[in-house]
């Protein structure tokens, strides 16, 4: 036999003999990858473990012996690979993933965006806005940790982009602190009106300027003795003043204006 050839076969499960006599034009890529592979087989047979890498990267299976009990030869199988994370995916299934993500953000209503794009975030144990110095940030820290490891960047970059196209969060400025009758206090938002405690609600959106680092109490819990003691000293105990002196730091605290006159 005369120019005989051996190479491996494209689907890594046998090798393949070729019998080419009389062949002229070989070229030096095909010898070369011959060679590899036949000094494998050689080595194989003598006991010996090697894996190219040129050869594996021409297409040669790497050899491997079996655990004592049988000595046989085979080819290694290809693994199947690993899904692709988030930022390997396709453009349209990213677009569709930070579609959702924007979605579970709106379905929470804890985000507010002024006409001008500045965000305002929730703060539901005091039950007010504050604005949100780095959007980006605010989102790495809103989402679960599993989705965060799987999130770029760019991607938060791209989310907090498509926060600005949501109409149902937008807000005027002027609609914060809208109700002037309402107060929000620590434990609730206090109605100066009715004298009703209600609870902390996003849709009275309320800023920090309108929010009081106080409780609100039943008259009948209400002790106050430097206060008292004032009123007996200096207003000689008189009722009549000492209501007068409530509704008046009553009328400061809020932001209503429909008072004509401080004293009456």
């Amino acid at each position: 036999m005369k120019n005989v050839k051996i190479h491996p076969c494209d689907n890594f499960t046998a090798p393949m003999v070729c019998f080419c006599p009389g062949r002229a034009g070989t070229t030096k890529k095909e010898e070369k990858r011959c060679a590899i592979f036949l000094m494998t087989i050689i080595s194989a047979m003598a006991g010996m473990t090697m894996t190219s890498t040129r050869a594996s990267a021409t297409g040669c299976a790497r050899w491997r012996r079996k655990p004592p009990g049988g000595r046989s030869w085979g080819f290694l199988k290809r693994r199947s690979p690993k899904n692709p994370p988030h930022g390997c995916k396709s453009p349209r299934k990213r677009a569709n993933l930070f579609s959702d993500l924007v979605d579970q953000i709106a379905a929470r209503g804890v985000i507010l965006l002024t006409e001008d794009g500045e965000p305002f975030a929730y703060d539901e144990e005091l039950g007010r806005y504050r604005p949100i110095p780095q959007l980006t940030a605010w989102l790495a820290n809103f989402f679960p940790e599993i989705t965060t490891r799987s999130l770029l960047a760019n991607d938060l970059r791209e989310i907090a982009q498509r926060l600005t196209w949501r109409q149902d969060l937008l807000c005027k400025r002027d609609e914060f602190n809208r109700s002037k009758e309402l107060v929000n206090l620590e434990n609730g938002v206090f109605n100066l009106e009715t004298g009703e405690l209600l609870e902390h609600d996003p849709r009275f959106r309320f800023l920090p300027t309108r929010s009081e680092p106080a409780t609100w109490k039943t008259p009948e819990y209400i002790n106050c003795p430097t206060f008292e003691a004032f009123c007996r000293s200096s207003l000689d105990g008189d009722p009549q003043k000492r209501q007068l002196l409530l509704e008046m730091i009553g009328y400061i605290c809020s932001d209503l204006t429909v008072g004509k006159s401080a004293f009456s």
